[in-house]
């Protein structure tokens, strides 16, 4: 397992790479690529928007409101299809998940780039800061275990792509994430399903705002994971040739 993006690397290095971490997310794309060209299920997934409705918990209440508090529409849908995608792969890959914990994690996963839990020089990581937010208001109603699998979770989903053997919510979000920003398997979900998030979290602007946000994450603070994938993975390109933008 590698410590890119755990809590132990977190607090260590507040999220400032190396060289050798630059080149570990560069070796990441592969398993992108690899997702992506997978071809859909000989028996499709058997889910509606309604059987992956998210729990109703006072923590995903309290969650929920305070997303939808401090997150703009654009970002805000992000966070909800996140968890759609995440919860349906969940279904595919047959997964046991705690879907309290996988539910913040996958909504609150940018909660860093919100003004609730701003980056600095000391912790230049968006992902960092989001996590410590999202494991803090998760230990107000959960153990602090538990609080610890969001905050990693949430700090790990900028590691490009996420091994189960990392956890099954750290799995999850990043795969939920990257599904929403350049459609790897995406088309292993029913149309239907798609049809049904999108009206509810419709993607808008989606690709041209969160490219924005990159790029000026990337240009402040070029030695994190987020400056690596920005300025020099064609995050921009990426994003913007998403294959629900295009229908």
């Amino acid at each position: 397992m590698s410590e890119l993006g755990t809590i132990a690397w977190a607090e260590r290095t507040g999220g400032k790479i190396t060289d050798a971490d630059k080149q570990e997310l560069n070796s990441r794309l592969g398993a992108v690529f690899e997702a992506a060209a997978r071809p859909a299920p000989e028996f499709p997934l058997d889910a509606t928007f309604e059987s992956l409705a998210p729990p109703d918990s006072e923590l995903c209440v309290e969650a929920s409101a305070l997303w939808n508090l401090v997150a703009p529409e654009w970002l805000a849908a992000h966070g909800y299809r996140t968890w759609y995608f995440a919860r349906a792969l969940a279904e595919l890959d047959a997964i046991e998940v705690d879907p309290e914990l996988l539910y913040v994690a996958s909504i609150l996963h940018d909660l860093g780039l919100t003004k609730h839990a701003v980056p600095s020089n000391a912790t230049p990581c968006y992902a960092i800061n989001g996590g410590r937010e999202a494991g803090l208001l998760t230990a107000g109603h959960r153990s602090r275990e538990d609080a610890d699998v969001v905050y990693e979770a949430i700090a790990m989903h900028l590691n490009v792509s996420v091994s189960i053997d990392d956890g099954e919510v750290a799995y999850l979000v990043a795969a939920g994430t990257l599904i929403d920003v350049t459609g790897p398997r995406l088309q292993l979900l029913p149309n239907e399903l798609l049809a049904a998030i999108l009206v509810e979290h419709p993607r808008g602007e989606f690709a041209d705002k969160i490219s924005t946000v990159m790029h000026k994450c990337a240009a402040r603070y070029p030695d994190t994971r987020c400056g690596y994938i920005g300025n020099d993975l064609n995050f921009d390109e990426l994003a913007k040739q998403h294959p629900l933008d295009s229908v």
